[in-house]
């Protein structure tokens, strides 16, 4: 069915983009059939955008309705026939399963025109991904795959030929899965910048569902983080199953708009999962280094054996008994990199150091070793306010008993310190943003709550967000008292 499914909307697709002339009243002085007006339920459609030729609609229904049957009210004009997958319509009458965009045609003496309806549940833009096959792999891609972007307004989409796969390490175990999007060509989505690579965060453990979308918030408030995950929410319905409420962001890789460094650079993840193809482990503390980029292709062995080399002499200069020594690590790492990672870190309490897991680093144009973003912050943060996170794990370990590190973590703090006054208006506003659509998440997802690490598994979304933002006062003050008084 699923395959079935999927060819309709790619005829459709390849059907208009080779005949769009058709539609030219200046070859053809045929009327364009069209959707005067459209409705469900008592509910009118909202027109949104027109792509390859085909008119995006949507109609909003309460959650928990069942679309599997619905009757559509509709009048057309200049419309000799309607049909959708070759049935004829008839308004009030045809019931049609909404579960996945539905695709009328109208035709008009051979002029053709094309409209999908969706449905959406909250005010949020919705996803929906068909398949050809279960994704069931988070190795395997599923080629082949259409995803349509609705309920977005002007922004509404559909990207043809994309591969699906799952992600994530601890959170692919988990009921809610958590998904990757590779599609055929740089695009942009939500407003965000072009790129062929996206991630569907699921937040299954995380009640407040913005602990990700914080992190970005709070990193943007430093100076010396180059580049930070965008990210929109948005709700997700796979293979015609709603599957509630989805961080789709940007992902950690090396392009011109994300971490844009040279061919001559690298990416690296310090993460135990250990399972890229390109990895080592260092020489004294046996960290896990993943080389992200340059992948297989890429990487030659003198540049394996660079990487290395540059990593392991760092952690050398660091861990030696007279650190910091004549303060040779200084020039081969960015510190304002390194120390406002280190804030970030200690303000979200992020325990994943201790790991490490998801620790993104690269080695720019210049040749210094520099912090990347966040990743992954949706369990076993923003839970202690007066406990260490970075400061007695990984390389800070060593890196805090350099009294010049130490001035500049001071210094950076206090330069971070009252723009995080901005941090409170912003979780409201996730919050009345997000509200229904991560109601309607808790329900579907309820009775699978009780695995969350964070503490929070029994309060509503509201509650779990004042308690963050009481963590959030507390931890503020503690830093503050604490980095001052060094």
């Amino acid at each position: 069915m699923k395959r079935i499914y999927l060819h309709i909307y790619l005829s459709v697709i390849v059907l208009l983009l080779f005949s769009c002339t058709k539609n030219d009243h200046s070859f053809n002085p045929t009327p364009v059939p069209q959707i005067i007006e459209y409705s469900i339920n008592g509910q009118p459609a909202r027109i949104e955008n027109t792509v390859h030729g085909i008119t995006m609609m949507s109609v909003s229904l309460p959650y928990g309705t069942d679309i599997s049957s619905l009757t559509a009210r509709f009048s057309t004009s200049d419309c000799t026939d309607i049909t959708v997958d070759g049935t004829d319509q008839v308004s009030a009458v045809t019931q049609n399963n909404f579960s996945m965009p539905v695709i009328y045609e109208l035709k008009n003496n051979g002029v053709s025109n094309y409209y999908t309806v969706s449905i959406a549940y909250s005010n949020l833009p919705v996803l929906y991904i068909n398949t050809p096959s279960e994704v069931d792999s988070r190795i395997t891609w599923i080629e082949n795959s259409t995803v349509f972007l609705t309920n977005a307004g002007g922004m509404s989409n559909i990207y043809s030929s994309a591969n699906i796969k799952g992600r994530g390490n601890t959170t692919w175990k988990y009921p809610k899965k958590p998904f990757s999007i590779k599609l055929k060509s740089k695009e942009k989505i939500l407003g965000m910048a072009k790129d062929k690579h996206w991630a569907l965060i699921a937040n299954y453990l995380d009640r407040t569902y913005i602990r990700n979308a914080l992190t970005y918030l709070i990193e943007q408030q430093t100076d010396g983080i180059s580049w930070i995950p965008e990210g929109r929410y948005v709700d997700l319905v796979l293979n015609g199953k709603f599957l509630g409420n989805y961080f789709l962001c940007e992902k950690v890789r090396v392009s011109k708009k994300r971490i844009d460094i040279s061919p001559e650079g690298c990416l690296l993840e310090f993460d135990i999962n250990f399972d890229e193809d390109n990895k080592f482990k260092t020489q004294r503390l046996n960290m896990p280094v993943n080389i992200q980029y340059p992948d297989n292709g890429e990487l030659s062995r003198s540049m394996y054996d660079s990487i290395k080399n540059y990593i392991n002499r760092f952690e050398t200069l660091v861990t030696a008994k007279d650190f910091p020594s004549d303060g040779e690590y200084r020039s081969m790492i960015d510190i304002n990199s390194f120390a406002d990672w280190y804030l970030v870190t200690e303000l979200i309490n992020n325990a994943e150091l201790s790991h490490p897991k998801s620790v993104f680093m690269y080695i720019d144009k210049d040749g210094k070793l520099c912090m990347a973003t966040q990743w992954d912050n949706d369990w076993g943060t923003f839970q202690t306010p007066e406990l260490w996170a970075a400061r007695p794990h990984f390389y800070y370990k060593y890196l805090m008993a350099d009294k010049q590190f130490q001035d500049t973590i001071v210094q950076r703090w206090n330069m971070l310190r009252p723009r995080l006054e901005r941090i409170m208006p912003q979780i409201d506003s996730l919050y009345r943003v997000t509200y229904k659509s991560c109601l309607y998440d808790s329900q579907l997802w309820e009775s699978s709550m009780e695995h969350s690490p964070n503490k929070d598994a029994h309060l509503s979304q509201d509650s779990a967000i004042m308690c963050l933002k009481e963590y959030l006062k507390k931890r503020i003050g503690w830093l503050d008292r604490e980095f001052n008084n060094y």
